[in-house]
Formats: structure tokens, sequence, C-alpha cells
């Protein structure tokens, strides 16, 4: 499984109860849940999310076999194209996460959030062939970058899939200087709506409750897991 869409969160707020705590990571996962349904191409993908206290962070990421991920990108036309529309497609239900995670009201009116999302593998990919582009490394050397991304134990994608992703660096046209991109993150703080009196139950020493919500197969039933780190 390779990752395509990943949300890092981070809330500057009073610690919940397990009960909230539990309640709002479930809320979160059904808007990821929704969004991946509505937004992404792929018949089959895993969900996972991770919520722990202390103040509030959360990660959340979806992931596709990597033959899966080489036919989504290669039904848009060109690869190029296939995988400018997986990125934006693996980001917008990265943004959905964040959206969820940070207007729910258990956090919307904390002082301090940070965000960060990113497409996974086609992120890193959009960043290989931006540096093809900008002159930086050889298409060559892209080539077997991009191949230890999407498959580093040689064994997942034929040998056509292979030449199509070289011959699709190797045609790429390259800008007459460098240009400075950043394709594979974006990040925001939410800005502070003034200061929020601190107080809820105490926590144990050194521990924080992490909530988990995976689902392996798109279809399977999500499985929960808590516990104290």
């Amino acid at each position: 499984m390779i990752d395509i869409s990943r949300a890092y969160f981070y809330f500057d707020t009073v610690a919940p109860s397990e009960d909230d705590l539990i309640a709002y990571a479930r809320r979160v996962f059904d808007e990821m849940d929704a969004a991946a349904e509505n937004i992404l191409p792929f018949d089959d993908y895993s969900l996972y999310l991770s919520i722990e206290e202390g103040s509030l962070k959360g990660s959340s990421k979806i992931a596709v076999v990597v033959y899966a991920l080489y036919l989504g990108i290669g039904q848009y036309g060109s690869f190029v194209r296939g995988l400018e529309t997986i990125a934006q497609q693996g980001r917008a239900v990265a943004r959905a996460v964040i959206t969820a995670a940070s207007d729910d009201k258990m956090v919307q009116h904390m002082p301090k959030g940070t965000t960060r999302v990113d497409a996974g593998a086609a992120s890193s990919l959009e960043r290989l062939f931006a540096r093809v582009r900008d002159r930086e490394i050889s298409p060559e050397e892209a080539t077997r970058r991009a191949l230890e991304i999407l498959d580093p134990t040689g064994s997942e994608l034929p040998s056509e899939a292979q030449k199509e992703i070289a011959t699709a660096l190797e045609a790429i046209r390259l800008n007459p200087k460098q240009m400075q991109l950043d394709l594979e993150t974006e990040e925001s703080s939410v800005p502070s709506s003034g200061p929020t009196k601190r107080r809820g139950r105490p926590m144990p020493d050194a521990q924080h409750l992490i909530v988990v919500i995976e689902r392996k197969r798109k279809n399977s039933q999500p499985q929960f897991l808590k516990e104290y780190r």
C-alpha cells in the first residue's frame, strides 16, 4: 500500500474527556470517509486516523495498492495530467479532514492551530517531475527515484508501467532557468481567537490518550483502538 492523501493537525486546546475525544475522532473519521468516497477514483483503499490528546494532535492517511495508483493516473490520459489530478484529489480529501477537525465545536474557539496536507506518493512524484523540469536532476535519476517511491521491491509494477514513467519524465519540457516550487505540502496556521481558559480532566503523568480508527478495505468495518502512551 502507498499513501495518496495525508493530513496533520495540532490544536492548543484543553484536555478533553475520553468520551469527547472518542466522539471527536469518530466525527473526523466519518468526514474523511465521505470525502474519500466522493472525490477519489479508486475502487478500494484503506483509511487511517489517529487522534492524540495533549494538546490535540491528529494525523490521517489514505493508501492504495501501487498498481491501483498507476491505473488511476492512467485513466486521465497522459501520465503527467493523471498525476496532477490524483495529487489534487488527495490534497482535497486531506483538506476535508482538516476542515472537519478544525470546525468541530471542541476546537473551533481554541487560540492556536497548525495544519499540513499532502498527497503522499503523488506529491513526491510531482516534486520529481518539477526537479526534472527545473534541470535539477536528470530524467534517468528521476525515474530511478520514482520507482523507489512506488515500488522499492521491484515486484509490484509491471514493466510497461516502469517504461511509461521513464517516457513521461524524458518528455518533460525543461524550463530555461530554475524556479522555486513547493508541490508537496500545504501548511497553515489557524489565527488566534483570543486567550482560552485551560481546564479539563487531570491527565496521567507522561501519558496521553490516543484514539486510532482504521479501515483496511473500502467496504470493511472500521477498527477502533484506544490506549495510553
